[in-house]
């Protein structure tokens, strides 16, 4: 009897071993990486971390497009519209294109496992190449929301462990690849929970707290109620609720204690990012949160490379106010046409939520500032407040099978829904 219990609990030891190395190659595939090619021909393979700090294949590249071929099939009167249109100010109109094009921001975003390369073409420049590859050329200017995007020094951790920082100039390509089920020399695992905010919205997925801490086993700081410095790790933290001018912190142990002063903890934090593939991303802030609760990360979580299909373009029809229908090829906003684009708004419930369109069915504007939204899982969100989904949107463009362009203003837009 003796002998036969030690067998059982040798396998029990067995499967939790076995458990706990497929949890940790779950968790390992999520984060970035390739081969990055320098112009003296050197190659270096490794785990990637971008010049922004993106490690995850779920976190978003962002820059400006520099082609928009699309404007071509625009009439005259639709361009003096949109060029002359009330909200021109808001759209930032500068001046024309010597073609006499209205100029604004043709932003760029898709997450990283959408990519298959990127190839540098200038001190703030890249084409970057789609997995089904199709290339889009990509720059970057002051704008702050694409700081640090291109042009900036990457790492790239090699299997030794060594650290290898390679200035943008030094780069020729970076050709990114399914990341091995155990990174060698690298344990950190990528932060994960559930965040419920204060309107009682709820999301699950990848955490950057404080818009920094993104894996487990970087700290939580603040300080206690007694003027102690306090630290731990987050895989030592259960929760996090907001309280007066800190934050009450449960810990694994369920010991409860009370941190504040430092922005991890208080209303200076940066920031709060949940990413998830499987419907999107949401930037909140402080006063937009209610609770975080850190649990393990799922084993069918799907977040490695391997996990972003090939894109495709976006396909769909049209449903114009006086009932007509147009299908076809879709130019969402005159400038997104690839389904691993974002369609961004502020959230009712808080939060900018930016989600690629191939999770979206159908949408239709509610008002002249908000949009409603329907996800591919029958979820019904309504955004705002950004060009996107808002009446400075610059309206549809349709390709029909024959070739015929239609353009469709936002004001005659009765919805659209995407075939996928």
């Amino acid at each position: 009897m003796y002998i036969h219990l030690i067998h059982i609990r040798s396998f029990l030891l067995c499967i939790a071993s076995l458990f706990l190395s497929a949890q940790l190659s779950a968790q390992q595939e999520a984060f970035i990486y390739g081969e990055v090619e320098l112009r003296d021909e050197t190659k270096l393979e490794g785990k990637i971390t971008w010049s922004a700090g993106q490690s995850l294949w779920v976190d978003l590249l962002v820059a400006e497009k520099k082609d928009n071929n699309i404007l071509d099939h625009l009439a005259k009167d639709d361009i003096i519209h949109l060029s002359e249109g009330k909200k021109k100010t808001e759209w930032g109109f500068m001046a024309l294109w010597k073609n006499q094009y209205p100029s604004r921001k043709l932003t760029f975003r898709t997450q990283f496992g959408n990519l298959l390369e990127i190839m540098v073409t200038g001190d703030s420049d890249a084409t970057i190449v789609l997995k089904n590859h199709e290339n889009i050329r990509i720059f970057i200017n002051g704008d702050k929301e694409y700081a640090r995007q291109l042009g900036e020094t990457i790492t790239v951790q090699l299997s030794d462990g060594e650290k290898k920082k390679l200035p943008w100039k030094a780069i020729e390509r970076i050709r990114f690849s399914n990341t091995p089920t155990d990174l060698a020399n690298f344990k950190s695992l990528p932060l994960y929970g559930h965040i419920t905010t204060r309107m009682g919205y709820a999301y699950q997925g990848l955490i950057k707290w404080d818009l920094e801490e993104h894996l487990s086993d970087q700290y939580l700081d603040g300080t206690t109620i007694d003027d102690r410095r306090a630290r731990y790790h987050f895989y030592e933290v259960k929760s996090i609720r907001p309280k007066n001018k800190g934050s009450l912190i449960q810990l694994q142990s369920n010991k409860e204690i009370y941190l504040h002063e430092l922005t991890n903890v208080t209303n200076e934090n940066a920031g709060i990012q949940v990413r998830n593939p499987h419907w999107g991303q949401i930037a909140l802030q402080w006063g937009d949160f209610k609770t975080a609760e850190f649990t393990p990360y799922s084993e069918i979580a799907g977040f490695g490379y391997n996990d972003f299909g090939a894109p495709s373009a976006l396909q769909g029809t049209v449903v114009l106010k006086d009932d007509r229908h147009i299908s076809g090829s879709i130019y969402y906003d005159l400038d997104e046409h690839w389904n691993i684009e974002t369609l961004d708004g502020w959230a009712q419930g808080g939060g900018l939520r930016q989600i690629p369109f191939s999770l979206i069915k159908t949408l239709y504007p509610v008002s002249e500032t908000h949009t409603a939204v329907i996800l591919m899982d029958g979820e019904k969100i309504i955004l705002g407040e950004r060009s996107d989904v808002d009446q400075t949107n610059w309206g549809t463009m349709i390709k029909a099978p024959n070739g015929q362009f239609t353009y469709i203003p936002w004001q005659k837009l009765q919805s659209i829904t995407f075939e996928h």
